[in-house]
């Protein structure tokens, strides 16, 4: 039997115990929501394309820092799209991708995420806030008068890309949803780091979880894009590299089977990893087609309160 006098002892090294545990996930799970600002070193001039610097305010007070690329003049109020990059980069990460949308007559608003880029600070960074600020560049883009409100679409990488169907989950107004190395679950995510860095799951994992939920402000499974795609009615296109090994191909399939959209396509690109899937040449016209299909053929209302099919040569 353990002495009596031994039983403070062991109760306080169990104490360090858990507060040790409690410490380091509290690091691992701020590091984890704090990104690494890179700023843009380039903008849409580069490429040839005239821009609008801007500023998108969110309804909770930070701003985002974006380029506004106004469409190709084929209708006076045209097609839009909000480009969302992925973690620890900026707008110019999508940029490549502004041109073939361009040609289609599509405007496009890019911006850097809270907490990246040259947009404002807010602690540390969520899944949500990504969701938040794709959002509030709808909001934008749906006050532009060079905009048809009624043919918004949003393209993601990576959180961009689970950030996007979140959003899509929450707006009627997105109106088609391009995902390009979504994660399907941000749980399962943090879980597969722990077990790349090996990592004890317990105590660290549900104390992580618990710390991201505090910034969340709501469960892990709220924000999951496996549980919201199923609430898109909007075209969907998903695209994944096949060698992805951060972000496993596997979280296609779970979103292709758990989306109930009408119209879902789906990429898995050979020979292609996490970020390289977005520089295959055929990644820009696929999503340009797909994009100008799916804004062409949306519907908005004439004052009869009849559906009005609008033609491709707008889109």
């Amino acid at each position: 039997m353990i002495g009596l006098s031994l039983i403070p002892w062991i109760l306080i090294g169990l104490a360090l115990a858990a507060g040790g545990a409690v410490g380091v996930a509290w690091v691992f799970a701020r590091l984890w929501c704090r990104p690494t600002r890179t700023l843009p070193g380039k903008d849409p001039s580069s490429l040839g394309l005239e821009f609008e610097a801007v500023r998108i305010p969110s309804r909770k007070g930070p701003s985002a820092h974006g380029w506004f690329v106004p469409g190709n003049g084929l209708a006076q109020r045209g097609p839009a799209l909000v480009l969302v990059h992925g973690w620890s980069r900026n707008a110019t990460q999508l940029l490549h991708l502004v041109p073939p949308l361009h040609e289609r007559g599509f405007s496009v608003l890019l911006f850097d995420a809270r907490g990246h880029g040259r947009s404002d600070s807010d602690g540390p960074i969520t899944i949500r806030k990504f969701a938040e600020d794709a959002l509030a560049a709808v909001e934008y883009l749906a006050r532009r008068t060079e905009v048809d409100p009624d043919r918004i679409g949003v393209v993601g990488h990576s959180i961009g890309a689970s950030s996007v169907i979140l959003a899509a989950s929450m707006d009627e107004r997105i109106r088609a949803v391009v995902s390009s190395s979504a994660f399907a679950d941000p749980a399962v995510l943090t879980g597969r780091v722990f077990r790349r860095l090996q990592l004890p799951a317990f105590p660290l994992l549900p104390l992580v979880q618990k710390f991201v939920e505090g910034w969340l402000g709501t469960a892990m499974e709220e924000v999951s894009p496996m549980r919201k795609v199923g609430q898109i009615a909007a075209p969907l296109l998903l695209i994944h590299g096949e060698g992805d090994r951060f972000i496993p191909s596997s979280d296609l399939w779970i979103l292709h089977d758990r989306a109930t959209s009408q119209d879902v396509q789906f990429w898995l690109v050979p020979k292609r990893d996490h970020s390289s899937v977005l520089f295959h040449p055929g990644v820009g016209p696929r999503i340009a087609g797909f994009l100008t299909e799916a804004l062409a053929s949306a519907a908005s209302m004439d004052n009869s309160g009849h559906a009005v099919r609008l033609g491709a040569s707008e889109g």
